[in-house]
């Protein structure tokens, strides 16, 4: 009688061991690569779900720009690859995101199905992105805290020189037979150093001459003219100006000498 009763009471806790086995769910969450990208600097962002065996996914997240803070530049198709008996769903974001400081992904849900009518939501685990500040609050000159990379444009400066030397000699024999053309407009490169240069000798507070000098290269930024190293400076000002830093009239007045010194190199490239 003892042993029916060891029997029975295996049996009992065989079936609430199998009853209390923790149900299969899904697993969404969002992972990077590239967790401290530069200001404006494109990063990938990727949504990953797992879905075990028995369940399947019925509404995948919709993310479209703008989303939060961050700007969406390019979404990817969805893949699937088997993952033990189920499935992990992928699906790659490129990002952009245009302030320093601490930013996290926006709440995101995905649903599932465990069988029949009954659908459930889980949240996506979010990803915490630090956008670096490029200029030390230190300094007292606009420096990037990271060194800028110098492309080599020695093989562009030779053939440079070679087109540059062609293009003298075709001048040259225009100018012998054709009259002296009427005296061109402005580019928009000289029309920008035309307006630093009328900041300079502006009285104006140092805030707000950097604010003046940030619209003056916007159409340039705009057309996508500015050119990297213009660009660069760009985000440096803005990064000084919207950072909540005092602005003195020196760092205002540096930074207009630099921009319009950029300006020139590229108005004459």
């Amino acid at each position: 009688m003892r042993r029916w009763a060891c029997v029975g009471l295996c049996v009992v806790c065989a079936v609430m061991g199998v009853w209390a086995q923790p149900a299969p769910e899904v697993v969404a969450r969002f992972e990077s690569v590239e967790l401290t990208p530069l200001t404006g600097q494109p990063f990938e962002v990727e949504l990953v779900v797992d879905v075990p065996d028995g369940l399947s996914l019925t509404d995948w997240p919709v993310i479209a720009d703008p989303w939060g803070d961050f700007e969406v530049v390019q979404v990817g198709e969805r893949t699937q690859q088997p993952n033990g008996g189920g499935l992990t769903v992928r699906q790659i974001f490129v990002m952009r995101l245009w302030r320093p400081g601490d930013v996290v992904t926006p709440e995101t849900f995905v649903s599932y199905g465990v069988g029949g009518a009954d659908v459930r939501r889980v949240p996506v685990r979010p990803l915490f992105i630090s956008v670096p500040r490029v200029v030390d609050p230190l300094a007292q000159e606009l420096r990037p805290a990271r060194g800028v990379i110098a492309p080599d444009w020695r093989p562009w400066l030779l053939g440079g020189g070679l087109m540059a030397g062609i293009a003298v000699g075709v001048v040259v024999w225009r100018l012998r037979r054709t009259p002296v053309p009427a005296e061109r407009p402005l580019s928009p490169h000289q029309q920008a150093v035309e307006r630093l240069s009328g900041l300079l000798r502006a009285d104006a507070l140092g805030e707000a001459r950097l604010r003046e000098a940030l619209e003056a290269v916007n159409p340039l930024r705009a057309t996508g003219d500015l050119g990297e190293d213009g660009l660069a400076l760009v985000r440096l000002g803005e990064d000084v100006l919207y950072g909540g830093r005092t602005v003195t009239d020196d760092q205002a007045r540096a930074f207009v000498r630099q921009m319009m010194a950029i300006l020139r190199r590229e108005a004459g490239a």
